[in-house]
């Protein structure tokens, strides 16, 4: 059930030690219910486990203060991915 509710893909980034969250997203319908907070935990919790130091991830930038709430800071200019405001983010673990 929950694999229908949120998504989260991490693989190895370019960047030595770190691991990249390449999507995460919360259905429209389940949103308010920190769900999105939850994934993201048990999702550094792996990498963590996984032995990565850092974890980057490239946000819509009207998300931007939910990662910020998370610890992830910001790095570089925004760009268009997908016709979408980003910004790369990164966080230390």
């Amino acid at each position: 059930m929950v694999s229908q509710l949120v998504r989260a893909d991490i693989f190895p980034s370019d960047v030595a030690g770190d691991a990249h969250i390449g999507r995460m997203a919360v259905r429209k319908l389940y949103r308010g219910q920190h769900l999105g907070t939850k994934i993201m935990m048990a999702a550094e919790n792996g990498i963590r486990r996984d032995g990565f130091k850092t974890c980057s991830l490239s946000a819509q930038v009207q998300a931007k203060p939910f990662y910020e709430s998370l610890g992830y800071k910001a790095e570089g200019e925004e760009y268009l991915d997908e016709g979408c405001p980003h910004v790369m983010m990164r966080k230390v673990l």
